[in-house]
């Protein structure tokens, strides 16, 4: 139910965001960065889950892995408002394998280098997580 709230919201609140002179390209770009946004924070939750179940913190592990997995739906169902679902999922998926190859070369494909990656979404991540409605602020 909160999920659903949240969409209503975002849809309305992202629609609010441009005047009704604003070309209907705007708000897709404004949806798609949105998703895109997400995407970085899926993967990097994806790999700070890897980096931390190979020290053996199983927990935060799973946590970084619940977290990955809802910034996932948020990214996909984001999409999903500008085209079919179909299509969100196979962009989503597309910009996910993107995102982890660079990624994995900022690290060096090194774990112990992941202190970049934290360096570079931590925050930014944390923030979208606990308040969807801040990817639509520009950075």
């Amino acid at each position: 139910m909160k999920s659903k709230f949240f969409y209503l919201v975002f849809m309305l609140f992202s629609r609010s965001v441009f005047s009704a002179d604003d070309d209907a390209v705007q708000y897709r770009l404004a949806l798609d960065n949105a998703s895109y946004k997400f995407v970085e924070c899926s993967v990097y939750y994806n790999i700070a889950s890897i980096g931390v179940a190979g020290r053996g913190e199983k927990e935060l592990a799973n946590k970084l892995d619940e977290a990955s997995s809802l910034a996932l739906k948020i990214a996909v169902d984001i999409s999903a408002i500008n085209q079919d679902r179909a299509m969100a999922e196979k962009v989503t998926q597309s910009r996910m394998e993107l995102m982890a190859k660079e990624m994995t070369k900022e690290i060096n494909s090194d774990l112990s280098n992941s202190s970049i990656l934290i360096n570079k979404y931590s925050e930014k991540c944390t923030k979208y997580m606990k308040d969807p409605m801040s990817v639509m602020s520009t950075e």
